[in-house]
């Protein structure tokens, strides 16, 4: 039985070519069609602008890896209280995944355009309740839902009766099961007033599809040149002597060649005098590795990832001091705060997501005690010159935060 494959969510998009194969399988041609129409914007074309282009992917999965490595302690009176705190109140997030995977889809996801949590505990962690991230795509929500969530919510009462409607959910094996809307929890690395629905986020790649098809491109035309790069052009050489000469074979002369070339000797004597070259002899001047990583660069500056933070990336994590600080840069500006937006979501006080486990935070850590130690000798040399002891006590509250 044969089926057909759509892949429209909700849009218009007409396909470029249809394939049907001898099982009666109806095959769209959309992704380039998509990219010449200059779009990216829908779940499905997004997911395979990660997973069809390693610079994409390169960056989304640095900025996953990253974000996987976080820890989450809970705080009292400003000082940790229980440290990984998710794990006391839950060992893993679903029967299928540790928590760091857990985290390392969400960052995927969101930054993909939208992250959706199934949570039906509303952020009460148990044993009971299995924390899961949806695959946008196969969320439906209906028309008055949409209608819904692309207004103004007027009040709480028509808040709770939206949240209280069920959106169609597809699994990956086929099945439809309802989810009540107040038990998915979209989070987004971008924004989601721009889409004309609360629950449907913005994508960075959303502006990236030149970048991406010229990175494309470079990697299309990398494997043509390889491929050509074993191919030989054989012509007759030229004579000195006799100026009329056309340097061409005739068809004895080139089954002749052609038949000693390919026959596997290590010596070949042909009666015809020949030039031979490679169709492709230069890879390096095509320069296409550059254009790759040129596209890479660019990707990842999008996402608000530093370049010395990408090309440490690149050569297996290697960091030099400067690069250290990048990286904290980094997770302090883009990991952190998407971070922090899943860790308001559980319902314990004061959450936090810190990486200072980790060996890049050394460099800062000393930084900041040698910093600290010039400003306690400074304010001691203060004191003997007559500093007051308001003021003493007041400076020694600020050095020691």
């Amino acid at each position: 039985m044969g089926f057909n494959f759509n892949l429209s969510f909700g849009r218009s998009y007409q396909p470029e070519s249809i394939e049907i194969d001898s099982r009666g399988n109806v095959f769209y041609e959309l992704w380039n069609n998509l990219f010449k129409a200059n779009k990216i914007k829908c779940a499905e074309t997004r997911y395979k602008a990660v997973m069809d282009n390693p610079a994409v992917l390169l960056n989304l999965k640095l900025i996953a890896d990253m974000g996987s490595l976080v820890r989450i302690h809970e705080y009292k009176d400003n000082n940790i209280q229980t440290t990984d705190f998710l794990y006391t109140k839950k060992k893993y997030p679903n029967f299928f995944q540790s928590w760091e995977q857990f985290f390392k889809d969400f960052y995927l996801w969101a930054n993909m355009g939208t992250a959706y949590l199934y949570d039906p505990s509303k952020g009460e962690l148990n044993d009971s309740d299995q924390l899961y991230w949806l695959i946008p795509n196969k969320l439906d929500f209906s028309k008055e839902q949409k209608e819904a969530l692309g207004g103004f919510v007027a009040s709480q009462t028509v808040y709770n009766k939206l949240m209280a409607t069920n959106v169609k959910y597809t699994q990956p094996n086929g099945k439809t099961i309802p989810i009540p809307l107040k038990h998915i929890k979209p989070f987004f690395s971008f924004s989601n007033g721009l889409s004309g629905n609360w629950f449907d986020g913005g994508s960075y790649l959303d502006s990236l599809y030149k970048i991406i098809t010229n990175s494309d491109l470079s990697l299309n035309s990398q494997a043509v040149n390889l491929d050509k790069s074993k191919e030989f052009l054989v012509s007759k050489k030229e004579s000195k002597d006799s100026l009329n000469e056309f340097a061409t074979m005739g068809d004895a002369e080139k089954e002749d060649v052609e038949r000693k070339l390919v026959n596997g000797k290590t010596f070949t004597v042909s009666k015809a005098p020949v030039n031979i070259q490679r169709i492709v002899s230069d890879l390096q001047n095509l320069k296409l590795d550059e254009t790759f990583l040129t596209q890479y660069f660019i990707i990842g500056k999008m996402f608000g990832i530093p370049k010395d933070v990408s090309e440490a990336y690149l050569n297996n994590g290697a960091t030099f001091e400067n690069q250290d600080k990048s990286m904290i840069k980094f997770i302090s500006t883009s990991l952190q705060p998407l971070m922090d937006s899943l860790v308001s979501h559980f319902n314990y006080n004061d959450l936090r997501a810190t990486w200072e486990h980790l060996p890049i935070y050394q460099t800062a850590s000393k930084e900041r005690a040698e910093r600290r130690k010039i400003e306690l000798e400074n304010l001691a040399l203060a004191v003997e010159l007559g500093l007051s002891e308001s003021d003493k006590k007041n400076y020694l509250k600020e050095i020691m935060q």
